[in-house]
């Protein structure tokens, strides 16, 4: 396979996505730790919006309402948002105000110039990852709607520990903010491909 044809591959636009812009955003844009997780957390609002549809797809096949458990899996994942949202705050809080108060500008400065053009982009990288990989290929027809949302709780709750701990054991090191950066980025690529893959492959009938 080319490189061409592997470029057309979503799965691989979607983690040049995930991997390479914020490393650019790091590099070229002086993108800020706060400012790459916020970049993460909209991703995983990409992410939740990709199980919806999933999951809405999945009931159907199976001649049920996916409303109640779609809002339940929301209000679960909104939860696990406020939890990481906490903890990043707990992380990069500082005591000197000029600092903090500069963070807070780096978030609003970020929202205002790029936020609107990447919030747009990761949800139609998603839609369009889904209808070339999920929908077109009638995948849903496979999956089990129970265990489906089981294994998206079970995803959601990791991932949050997994940022809580990690959070907690840096917070006690002095670690340059690119030992960080690509620390995080190879624990996100390992529990991509291992637990990712392995509660992907549960849901599976």
């Amino acid at each position: 396979m080319t490189i061409k044809e592997r470029l057309r591959n979503p799965f691989v636009q979607q983690y040049l996505l995930e991997i390479l812009l914020p490393i650019v955003g790091y590099y070229f844009f002086d993108w800020s730790l706060i400012i790459i997780a916020s970049f993460y957390l909209i991703d995983q609002i990409g992410s939740e919006y990709s199980f919806v549809r999933k999951f809405q797809a999945i009931r159907k096949s199976e001649n049920k309402s996916g409303f109640r458990y779609s809002l339940m899996a929301i209000i679960f994942f909104l939860m696990i948002v406020c939890v990481e949202i906490f903890a990043l705050y707990y992380f990069f809080r500082d005591e000197n105000v000029e600092v903090e108060q500069k963070m807070i500008t780096e978030l609003a400065v970020f929202a205002k110039e790029e936020l609107w053009i990447i919030l747009p982009l990761i949800i139609l990288t998603y839609h369009l990852k889904d209808q070339f990989t999920f929908f077109m290929p009638r995948r849903y027809l496979q999956k089990e709607s129970k265990k489906f949302v089981q294994g998206q709780l079970i995803e959601l709750s990791l991932i949050a520990g997994l940022v809580v701990v990690g959070l907690v054991v840096f917070s006690n090191f002095v670690i340059r903010d690119q030992i960080l950066l690509f620390s995080f980025l190879a624990v996100k690529l390992l529990f991509d491909f291992t637990i990712g893959k392995y509660i992907e492959k549960r849901s599976t009938r």
